[in-house]
């Protein structure tokens, strides 16, 4: 059994769980795009070898721009979209309730953008 087919379905999404960056995502699905839109005009050109992997390309770019919401992750900077469901100000008053979250609070999408600054 040839492992390529699974490969080439599965290196995209892991391509964007390893590369969750909206940013850079967002660039590298353009470049997709324009490969998909302008293959003809490609292969005529010296990067003809990337009209076979324009497809590649083009999941890549969108998985990475989709775990790059889930990570909020901005060209290497972390956002705050939605807020978050801890209070930062209890740090400084109980370090043991500090990773304990408002009762009531749902985060809307993704991963909570405390967790991007744990290590910092």
């Amino acid at each position: 059994m040839n492992p390529a087919i699974f490969t080439t379905v599965t290196f995209p999404f892991f391509f964007g769980v390893m590369f969750g960056d909206m940013g850079h995502g967002l660039v590298l699905f353009l470049f997709g795009l324009y490969l998909v839109f302008n293959n003809e005009v490609l292969k005529k050109t010296s990067f003809g070898f990337l009209s076979s992997l324009r497809y590649m390309v083009l999941m890549m770019g969108f998985f990475a721009f989709y775990c790059g919401w889930i990570y909020n992750d901005f060209l290497g900077m972390n956002l705050n979209i939605f807020g978050s469901c801890y209070d930062p100000t209890k740090a400084l008053e109980d370090k043991d309730n500090y990773l304990e979250p408002h009762p009531d609070c749902i985060y809307p999408f993704g991963i909570d953008p405390i967790w991007g600054k744990a290590g910092n």
